[in-house]
């Protein structure tokens, strides 16, 4: 990338290129500037923030995950296509159940093929009784279904910003195993607490981390040269 930067760009231009996914310690974050990356955008490790736009309930679920606490499942924008996203796994149903849902879907031409319990289990379980939303006359009983069962992921993401206690195993909450991997780093300080976790204190840990790692990994390599 940054050689088709510098084949491309225009004379007295520098167009800046930076990295995204999975910086979640210092060390990912020096990694990225080694490689030379202009700059680092963090994602996961942002919704764990006291500025972050959910529940109280959703800061605590995901202080307590760990790097392998992540799975994928169906990405409801895109459920037709099969695309997949990660969700956080640890206590909740989410990413089983809407993996399900998308199987269900890949085998069933309609809502009225599905036998009793199924549709029940969808209907008042999975959907929690809500009425689907209206469908374009045309739109076919494929699309119809889709569309009912893409509110499983409407009705989690509601859920986890409402902090709905009734419903928390339903909970769609995006999460990479960035945020494992801070929770690890900051375990034994003040940011062990989400409370105490604002973004520019997670931006600070992480950019001081880096420059700390960068500047060790640097003095190692010059002493061990001079041997």
């Amino acid at each position: 990338m940054l050689r088709l930067r510098d084949e491309t760009a225009l004379s007295g231009h520098r167009v800046h290129v930076g990295c995204a996914g999975g910086i979640g310690t210092p060390e990912a974050a020096a990694a990225a500037f080694l490689l030379g990356a202009d700059f680092v955008t963090t994602g996961s490790v942002n919704q764990c923030t006291v500025e972050a736009a959910t529940s109280d309930a959703v800061e605590d679920l995901l202080q307590e995950a760990g790097e392998y606490d992540i799975d994928t499942a169906p990405w409801g924008e895109m459920f037709e296509l099969g695309v997949r996203a990660r969700y956080l796994e640890r206590g909740l149903f989410f990413p089983a159940r809407a993996s399900r849902l998308y199987e269900l879907w890949r085998r069933h031409p309609s809502l009225d093929a599905f036998d009793d319990d199924t549709r029940a289990q969808v209907l008042d379980r999975y959907l929690g009784g809500e009425p689907p939303l209206p469908v374009p006359p045309d739109a076919g009983p494929r699309a119809e279904l889709a569309a009912l069962l893409r509110r499983y992921f409407e009705r989690g993401f509601r859920l986890a910003v409402t902090g709905d206690e009734r419903s928390r195993v339903d909970y769609l909450i995006h999460c990479g195993p960035a945020m494992g991997a801070f929770n690890q780093t900051v375990a034994s300080s003040d940011l062990r607490d989400w409370r105490a976790r604002t973004v520019a204190a997670v931006a600070d840990t992480l950019m001081d981390g880096a420059a700390a790692h960068v500047t060790g990994r640097l003095r190692s390599l010059h002493e061990t040269r001079n041997e």
